[in-house]
């Protein structure tokens, strides 16, 4: 009978060890909102501005505090700091509504000019914003989110931006966390040489340094440099670094040193 209490008691200690690991991981939800609007709504051909914008966002944690970190964090950098009162699952709507009031207000200054050019067409314009989270382990919480955008010209715009968050405190990692004192030349000759390797032909990577863009995953860390980054380069580079190369330059105290050593 004490054997088969003794059992019991386990299995329920192991049931509350899952359940109680599980509130560690940052609980996600996902919203979106689209909407398209006219410069001549009679005439849907003469131009229109298209706003999409999907996030899948951090919604709840076991720390209040920590989840509010990363909240305000992420909304300050993807939106701005007067929509840190805006509840995330009303961001879309509102933030896509102030884009298309601005797009209004730049309609209203053309209206005249629309009238006595028959063939005036402001063309297709859009603006597109993303999130998505890219590690979510109980320790860490990775998230990245993406701006697509064009407003006229030979061209659009698209830019990748990474965030790493600690969930013990809900600190923005930076480099200076992950990385030794003195780490700024060791990682960008790293840096240029991965570039070199993907693309024999790049030029002038003197200029490339670490730029804070980055995000962890359990297998290194990977790099975006957006356009114009680069000198010559007409598009984002991403760059992956293994752990296994950056032995010599992370610290052994991060927070994410525990990737690291389960990598080797």
């Amino acid at each position: 009978m004490k054997n088969i209490f003794g059992k019991f008691f386990i299995v329920i200690i192991l049931i509350f060890s899952i359940f109680s690991c599980k509130e560690q991981v940052v609980r996600t939800k996902q919203q979106s909102f689209e909407q398209t609007v006219y410069l001549v709504p009679t005439d849907t051909a003469r131009g229109l501005l298209n706003v999409k914008i999907e996030l899948e966002y951090p919604e709840t944690y076991a720390s209040p505090a920590v989840l509010d970190s990363i909240y305000n964090t992420l909304v300050i950098n993807m939106f701005g700091k007067e929509f840190l009162g805006v509840p995330f699952d009303s961001i879309p709507k509102v933030y896509a509504q102030s884009i298309i009031a601005d797009y209004k207000s730049t309609l209203s200054d053309l209206q005249e000019y629309e009238k006595k050019v028959a063939n005036f067409s402001m063309g297709a314009f859009y603006r597109y914003v993303e999130g998505f989270p890219l590690l979510n382990d109980g320790r860490i919480f990775s998230y990245g989110y993406t701006r697509d955008s064009y407003t006229g010209g030979t061209q659009g715009y698209k830019s990748f931006n990474y965030f790493n968050f600690d969930l013990k405190t809900g600190h923005w990692l930076e480099e200076s966390d992950i990385f030794t004192d003195n780490y700024q030349n060791p990682l960008a000759n790293l840096l240029r040489k991965k570039i070199l390797e993907q693309n024999p032909q790049a030029l002038s990577l003197d200029s490339v340094q670490p730029n804070s863009n980055f995000y962890v995953s359990d297998e290194g860390i990977t790099y975006l440099f957006n356009v114009s980054e680069i000198p010559l380069n007409a598009v984002e580079t991403e760059v992956f670094l293994p752990y296994g190369d950056l032995n010599t330059i992370l610290r052994k105290d991060s927070p994410i040193s525990y990737l690291a050593a389960a990598a080797k």
